[in-house]
């Protein structure tokens, strides 16, 4: 959720106060430097209303390293969805979603899990320095 706060690096010294030395945050958020969100530009995934941050690897990392963090694991991570699922968010781009949506809507590919590993996508892993 942390492409939802609007002042991070307030929210990010609460985590701080609140976890022991050596505590972990994990997150998972958009990358507003990888190539898809360059290519898609206001139509990216993460370009949404209620997104009012947007981060890149090097502006978490320096966000958490600010807090008295230090980066455990940063990179893509895969997840699970299903095909249903994956073609109610394709729909949102015209050239494909109508199309994407009635082909992963049909009964017979539904619910067909999917694991996928999109470039506009971070995984991150913080863990909190000693005092």
């Amino acid at each position: 959720v942390i492409e939802h706060f609007e002042e991070p690096a307030q929210d990010v010294r609460k985590m701080a106060e609140l976890l022991r030395p050596g505590g972990l945050v994990c997150l998972w958020t958009g990358d507003a430097d990888s190539w898809i969100a360059r290519l898609l530009g206001r139509h990216w995934w993460y370009v949404q209303g209620q997104h009012v941050q947007l981060f890149s690897e090097y502006s978490l990392r320096r966000l958490f390293a600010a807090a008295g963090f230090d980066g455990v694991w940063v990179g893509r991570y895969p997840y699970v969805t299903t095909a249903a699922s994956l073609g109610k968010g394709l729909n949102r781009y015209p050239a494909v979603g109508p199309a994407a949506q009635r082909m992963l809507s049909h009964p017979w590919v539904a619910a067909r899990a999917l694991t996928l590993t999109l470039p506009g996508e971070l995984f991150a892993i913080f863990r909190k320095r000693p005092s």
